[in-house]
């Protein structure tokens, strides 16, 4: 009976230790879906601000173009 116990205590301590680590688990795992979802993000506004900017360029140089014809 005392063997059954101990038995019986040992696995729930297990249970409890393993439950512990699946929860820390489970927040690493979140944090890490976290960082990368803003690291994507990051990445989209850099992307939009580089096409922004290679937009206004254009537009200048086209403008510059233009003024250069009109003027020549």
């Amino acid at each position: 009976m005392l063997f059954f116990r101990n038995i019986n205590t040992m696995s729930s301590i297990m249970f409890h230790i393993w439950n512990q680590y699946f929860i820390i688990i489970i927040i690493i795992i979140i944090i890490i879906i976290i960082i990368i979802i803003i690291i994507i993000i990051i990445i989209i506004i850099i992307i939009i601000i580089i096409i922004i900017i290679i937009i206004i360029i254009v537009i200048i140089i086209i403008i510059i173009i233009i003024i250069i014809i009109i003027k020549g």
